[in-house]
Parts: C-alpha cells; sequence; structure tokens
C-alpha cells in the first residue's frame, strides 16, 4: 500500500479501530486515486473503436449521422479539409 505507515501508528497510539482505520485513514487516502481514475474512465467515454466505424462503414456519407465519432471526424477534416490547427484542437478534446 501506498498510505504512510505514520498515520497508521498515529491511529494506534489514539486507540482506533480497525473499523476506524479504514474510515479515517485508508479511504481517506484512497480519495485522490479515485478521482483520478474516475475522471480517466469519464475521458475514455468518448474514445471508440476507430477501425470498425472507419472501415465497416466504408466512409460513406449517408452515415455519418449515426456513425460519426470524434476519431473518425478528426480524420475525415484532417484528410480533407486538412486543417490541422482545428483538428490538433478537436483531437485534444
Amino acid at each position: 500500500m501506498g498510505i504512510d505507515t505514520a498515520l497508521f501508528e498515529a491511529a494506534d497510539i489514539d486507540g482506533a479501530t480497525s473499523w476506524q482505520n479504514v474510515k479515517n485513514v485508508i479511504l481517506p487516502s484512497l480519495v485522490p486515486l479515485v478521482t483520478i481514475l474516475t475522471i480517466s474512465k469519464i475521458g475514455g467515454i468518448f474514445r471508440s473503436d476507430f477501425g470498425m466505424f472507419y472501415q465497416l462503414t466504408r466512409d460513406v456519407g449517408l452515415l455519418y449521422d449515426v456513425t460519426d465519432v470524434i476519431d473518425t471526424y478528426v480524420f475525415r477534416t484532417m484528410r480533407v479539409i486538412g486543417n490541422m490547427g482545428m483538428d490538433t484542437a478537436i483531437g485534444l478534446l
């Protein structure tokens, strides 16, 4: 565990039970990790399978309304329009 052992020692000196150790030491120490993992998983919602949405639909314009995702949009605008600044901004989104 990456939790400082001095926190556990201080809790033992104060007479904390094992449940109080979990509630007052372990859970607050895990909050930053859980927050970062949650944010990265929420960001993963916007990722998609580029191969499936681009190659299976064969880049048909009629299907853009239902199959257009950020990755295919960036690729298509870079290929057709060539505006690298806008594509980079959209890709970073």
